[in-house]
């Protein structure tokens, strides 16, 4: 007699035992559900494989923790292999060992060498004496941000900010304005702070290109600031920049597609 047929006798028997019940349950769930748990999360399994193996291959991540997180996935499925085996299993436990399979590319630490270098050699700027305090100021803090993602990308894989991080720091290197003998003009102080305010304007949910466009002219005021001490050029930038700002928030803003748009790549069945 089959387990299920068996199982349908002792429920409709008003007096079977309660082992009669619990042995029926058992026999149905080994012959029924835990082969289908097996075939389930050996998918599950190969989707994790699959999906590490395409993390590995786009270079974002150090090799170690790729290793690291392999090792954890064939951990876990040979402890649930032995988990499943055994008679007294739980849907928690099951549920446990399959949310940790499925999230095993989370165990991923993205390789900050490059940033880490940008930050090596930034600060060696940020420690000079040759550059205004402000603009010194500016670089130092992209670079305690750029720090504190560093120490955060040690503890959890989290969103991947490296060439974000890299580029604002390569900014404030752009925008660093050397100290002058001279006693500043006042044209030159206003050309400063018109560079100040603009350095603080951020993205927002303005265009790349509108946004690139605006640095462009800030690292053309920074660069007169440095090489040249005439006032009409200060002037005539002071002008180019306060069209440019002006250009910048007057720019569309783009439209953001909060869909999820990630693609994975699947297991063929």
């Amino acid at each position: 007699m089959s387990a299920y047929n068996k199982a349908i006798l002792v429920s409709n028997n008003i007096n079977s035992t309660k082992d009669e019940v619990s042995e029926a349950y058992k026999n149905l769930f080994n012959s029924l559900i835990k082969p289908n748990l097996y075939i389930e999360f050996d998918i599950v399994k190969r989707q994790a494989d699959a999906d590490l193996k395409s993390d590995s291959e786009s270079g974002k991540y150090t090799q170690e923790s790729v290793k690291e997180a392999k090792k954890f996935v064939e951990d876990s499925y040979k402890e649930l292999k032995e988990y499943l085996a055994r008679d007294d299993i739980q849907d928690s436990k099951i549920d446990d060992y399959k949310f940790e399979l499925q999230h095993s590319p989370d165990r991923l630490r993205y390789d900050t060498s490059e940033l880490e270098k940008v930050i090596s050699e930034a600060e060696v700027k940020s420690n000079s004496d040759k550059y205004t305090d402000e603009t010194l100021e500016y670089l130092k803090d992209k670079l305690s941000e750029a720090k504190s993602y560093l120490k955060e990308t040690k503890s959890k894989r989290g969103q991947d900010k490296r060439s974000e991080l890299i580029k604002e720091i390569d900014n404030a290197i752009k925008s660093l304005i050397e100290k002058t003998k001279k006693v500043s003009s006042q044209a030159r102080k206003s050309l400063e702070s018109k560079v100040s305010i603009a350095k603080k304007i951020e993205q927002g949910k303005k265009s790349k290109l509108a946004y690139d466009e605006l640095n462009k002219v800030i690292n053309e005021s920074v660069n007169i600031l440095n090489v040249s001490g005439n006032d009409d050029d200060y002037e005539k930038q002071i002008e180019k920049l306060e069209k440019a700002i002006e250009k910048f928030k007057a720019s569309e803003d783009i439209k953001i597609d909060n869909t999820d748009k990630k693609t994975k790549k699947k297991i063929k069945k």
